[in-house]
C-alpha cells in the first residue's frame, strides 16, 4: 500500500452534544486530479475518476495511520479530486485530532491507497494512476509538500506491479533524527572494529584459491567440505515477513444505497423517523375557470405522513490489552476493518431486503431464462424506468441486478464491452472496473437478490426510496479486571419507502 499526502481547506463542524457519539464532520480534497507532483525523478498524478467515491465509503478515517478516530460518510468525484466526509468520534484520540484541527494545527489528509492500474511514460520518469483503491484516509499534521498541496510517501510495504519507484519522503525533524542515528551507528561500528583486533583464521586460508581447495578433497588432503550456514541455521534471529494489509476482507462497500445518493442522516432522539408526502391526483386540483368571477375549483389537499423505524447494527468483541498493544501487524487495525465490513454488508442487505418489501406497482414482467440477446431485458428496463418517472417526476437513478442477471451481461450480444467504441447496442459492461450500464443507466451488482427469478433487478431512483442511518460509531470500554478491552460498532438505520410506486421491481410474474 501507499500514501498520498495533501493539504486542505479543512471545514468542520463541532458540536458541543456528544450525545450520538460523533463530535465533529470533516470536509475536504483528498486526492488531487490532474495535479503531477515529482517524487524521487518520477513525476505522479492521478486520472480524473481514478478513486471509486461509492466505495470509499465505510472506510475509517484514522490518526496518522494509527487506530481509527472516525469513518467517511459521503464521497464525492470532482473535477478537481475526490472529495470526503467524515465523521469524527468521541474517543480519546478523536477528541485530540478533532482539537487540533478547530486549532489549525492539522490541515493535511494521507491517503492510503493501493494502485490497480497505472500508465507510464516511455522514459519511466512519469506515470498517471488510472484507477487505485482507498484503503483509509487519516489526519496529518505536516503534509511533506505544503507548497504543492500534494506528497507522496512510501512505507516499507509491499507495492503494485505497475510501481517501480522506491522513495521515502519524512518531515525535516525526522531526517535530523535519522542523521544521529546513523552518526551513532557508524561510531559504533568504529568501537566494534576497535575491540575486534584480532579475529581467528579461518581454516581454510591456507588456500590460495578455491582451486587449491578442490585438489586437497579431491587427493583427500582435505577430507571435509565447506560448511555453509544459511538462514535456516538461525530461525530465531530472522523474523517472518509479514504484510501489512490483512487478506481477504471482502471491501464491498454499499453499492446499492450509494447508488440512490448515500445513506441521509437521521441523527436525532427517538427511534421512529416521519416523513410528509403527497400522493393526490394533480390533474383533480386545478381545473380552467368557467367564466370570468366565477368561482374557482375547490380541491382538498391531503398531506399524507410516512414513517419508519429504526433499527440497531451492531458487532463487537473483547479484545486483550496483549493484542491491543504487542500484535505487529495490528491486530486492531484488522479488527476494525473487519468490523466495518461486516457493518457496511449488513445494513447494505438490510436495505435490499427493504427495496422488494415495500414494491407497491407490481413489477415488470420479464423472463430472464428465455431472454438469449439481452435485449428483452433492455426493454424491461426502458418499461420499468418510465413507470418511475411517472411515479415521481425524475428519472430512474439506477438499475440495481441480481448475480444470475450480472453474469449474464457479458455474453448478451445487445452489451457490448466497453473498450470498443459503442454502436447500436442498448448497454455496455467493464470488466476492468466491474461496472455496466443499460439505456445509460449504471447497473450494480446487488447480492442479496434471489436468482431464481423472482427478484431479477429492480429501477429506482432517490426520490422513491432511501437508507436512514445515524452512524455508524465506535464505542468502546476497558475492562481493567481481565485486561482486556471491549471493542464494537453500532449504528441505526431503516428503509424509508418515500413514493413506492416508483420503486419499480423487474421478475419472471409466470
Amino acid at each position: 500500500m501507499k500514501t498520498l499526502e495533501t493539504e486542505f481547506d479543512a471545514v468542520m463542524e463541532f458540536r458541543e452534544d456528544t450525545a450520538n457519539g460523533v463530535i465533529a464532520t470533516m470536509y475536504g480534497r483528498a486526492v488531487p486530479y490532474d495535479t503531477p507532483t515529482t517524487i524521487g525523478g518520477v513525476q505522479e498524478s492521478f486520472a480524473p475518476n481514478a478513486f471509486d467515491a461509492a466505495a470509499a465509503v465505510g472506510k475509517p478515517l484514522a490518526w496518522r495511520h494509527d487506530g481509527p478516530i472516525g469513518i467517511i460518510t459521503h464521497a464525492a468525484n470532482e473535477a478537481d479530486g475526490l472529495y470526503i466526509t467524515a465523521n469524527i468520534l468521541d474517543t480519546v484520540q478523536g477528541r485530540d485530532a478533532a482539537t487540533l484541527a478547530k486549532a489549525g494545527a492539522v490541515k493535511g489528509l494521507s491517503v492510503g491507497f493501493v494502485p490497480i492500474t497505472s500508465t507510464w511514460n516511455r522514459a519511466k520518469t512519469a506515470v498517471q494512476h488510472m484507477s487505485a483503491t482507498l484503503a483509509e484516509t487519516s489526519l496529518t499534521h505536516m503534509p511533506a509538500y505544503a507548497s504543492a498541496g500534494v506528497s507522496e510517501i512510501r512505507e516499507g510495504e509491499i507495492m503494485s506491479e505497475t510501481t517501480t519507484v522506491e522513495t521515502s519522503v519524512v518531515p525535516a525533524e525526522d531526517v535530523q533524527a535519522r542523521e544521529a542515528l546513523v552518526q551513532v551507528r557508524e561510531e559504533l561500528a568504529q568501537l566494534q572494529a576497535a575491540v575486534n583486533v584480532t579475529e581467528a583464521a579461518h581454516p581454510l586460508a591456507k588456500y590460495r584459491t578455491f582451486g587449491d581447495y578442490a585438489k586437497a578433497v579431491y587427493t583427500g588432503v582435505e577430507d571435509r567440505a565447506l560448511e555453509v550456514s544459511n538462514l535456516a541455521d538461525a530461525p530465531g534471529l530472522v523474523p517472518p515477513v509479514w504484510f501489512k494489509d490483512i487478506k481477504g476482507v471482502l471491501d464491498r462497500g454499499r453499492p446499492c444505497i450509494n447508488a440512490l445518493g448515500g445513506a441521509q442522516n437521521v441523527a436525532g432522539a427517538g427511534m421512529t423517523v416521519n416523513w410528509p408526502y403527497f400522493d393526490g391526483d394533480l390533474s383533480a386540483i386545478a381545473a380552467v375557470q368557467a367564466a370570468e368571477d366565477d368561482e374557482i375549483n375547490s380541491a382538498d389537499i391531503d398531506i399524507k405522513k410516512g414513517t419508519a423505524t429504526l433499527a440497531t447494527y451492531a458487532a463487537g468483541n473483547r479484545l486483550t490489552y496483549q493484542v491491543i498493544e504487542r500484535t505487529d501487524p495490528s491486530y486492531v487495525t484488522a479488527h476494525m476493518r473487519i468490523l466495518m465490513g461486516a457493518y457496511g454488508t449488513e445494513t447494505e442487505y438490510a436495505f435490499q431486503a427493504g427495496l422488494w418489501a415495500n414494491d407497491t406497482y407490481g413489477g415488470v414482467d420479464y423472463d430472464f431464462s428465455a431472454d438469449t440477446t439481452g435485449a428483452a431485458f433492455i426493454q424491461a428496463v426502458w418499461n420499468a424506468a418510465v413507470v418511475c418517472q411517472l411515479a415521481t417526476g425524475q428519472p430512474a437513478e439506477a438499475v440495481l441486478v441480481n448475480t444470475a442477471v450480472f453474469k449474464k451481461l457479458g455474453g448478451w450480444s445487445a452489451f457490448q464491452a466497453q473498450n470498443y467504441p459503442a454502436f447500436n447496442t442498448g448497454g455496455q459492461f467493464d470488466a476492468t472496473r466491474g461496472r455496466a450500464n443499460v439505456l445509460g443507466l449504471p447497473i450494480v451488482l446487488a447480492q442479496s437478490f434471489a436468482i431464481d427469478e423472482t427478484q431479477d433487478a429492480i429501477v429506482t431512483n432517490g426520490a422513491s426510496v432511501a437508507w436512514l442511518e445515524d452512524g455508524p460509531r465506535v464505542a468502546s470500554a476497558d475492562v481493567v479486571s481481565n485486561l482486556g478491552r471491549e471493542t464494537g460498532i453500532y449504528g441505526y438505520g431503516t428503509t424509508a419507502p418515500y413514493i413506492t410506486g416508483g420503486i419499480v421491481s423487474i421478475y419472471n410474474h409466470a
